[in-house]
């Protein structure tokens, strides 16, 4: 699983990272932290470097499935499955409940509700998102949304899920219906984001490691002190309103173009070590 892979990789490299002013020096790890916080990895999936930050979410897929599937053994109605989910998650995401242990809380109930919307979309077939009309009323109330109210899904106030919720689920339906009109064009771009979906954990892993080589140039051309380097995730200073697109664009295309060298590297030598492919191919860990 890629967690468990590239947690413990960044986890080995922290302290190389840390030297490079990459990461900061409150990052650096001492040997007897090592033990405590692979156990933490393996078993609470968390603990990992905050260069996989993205990999928070793996955990909350992990129990949201698990929660999903043991509610589609009840007998308990779908749509009404739907609603205690929902309604789950507002209440637990108000007392902010958390069990440590397994590091499990109300963002796993939140994930489950959304798997649940999935499968009840496809259950009824109802096909909206491949209307036009539709596309472009939701990307509409996403933005109006957005203007007026901004959260993100770890730190959503409790009366704010259903509102956060809603625009999550226009969002999804209105990718589905833009690659639904899109998936036939035979074009480079649209193979470049078939790529580039095919490897989505690919950008997950190094996109915060990629977007440091921008902070790096930033420090070039404004004459900056190398200790900015450790800003995390960019430099907040300069990230908008001028550099925060080509932040964006490194994050995505560097681990890509990344991949895609390896791919052709890998099928130019006859004995590719094996270690090397299972570290930077994440398609099969998905």
């Amino acid at each position: 699983m890629a967690l468990y892979k590239m947690g413990n990789f960044f986890l080995l490299i922290t302290n190389l990272l840390v030297s490079s002013q990459i990461l900061p020096e409150s990052e650096r790890i001492s040997n007897s932290q090592y033990p405590p916080i692979i156990g933490n990895i393996l078993f609470s999936m968390k603990g990992v470097n905050s260069m996989l930050g993205g990999y928070w979410f793996l955990n909350s897929l992990f129990f949201g499935s698990l929660i999903f599937y043991l509610f589609k053994q009840t007998k308990i109605n779908l749509l009404a499955q739907g609603i205690i989910l929902l309604i789950a998650t507002i209440i637990l995401g108000y007392f902010k409940t958390n069990i440590h242990v397994w590091n499990f809380n109300w963002l796993n109930i939140f994930a489950a509700f959304f798997i649940w919307t999935g499968n009840y979309y496809k259950t009824i077939k109802l096909n909206i998102h491949q209307n036009w009309l539709f596309i472009i009323t939701s990307s509409l109330c996403i933005a109006i949304i957005n203007i007026f109210w901004y959260s993100s899904m770890t730190n959503c106030p409790s009366w704010g899920i259903p509102i956060y919720a809603a625009c999550a689920i226009l969002g999804t339906l209105m990718i589905f219906g833009i690659s639904f009109h899109i998936k036939d064009f035979n074009s480079r771009i649209i193979k470049f984001l078939i790529y580039t979906g095919g490897y989505t954990f690919n950008v997950l892993t190094w996109h915060f490691l990629s977007m440091k080589l921008i902070t790096l140039l930033i420090i070039i051309i404004y004459n900056l002190p190398y200790s900015t380097l450790k800003d995390f995730p960019v430099i907040e200073k300069y990230s908008f309103p001028n550099w925060w697109i080509i932040y964006t664009i490194a994050g995505v295309l560097i681990p890509i173009a990344g991949t895609c060298i390896f791919h052709h590297i890998r099928s130019e030598i006859k004995f590719f070590p094996p270690i090397l492919y299972n570290l930077l191919n994440k398609s099969n860990s998905k």
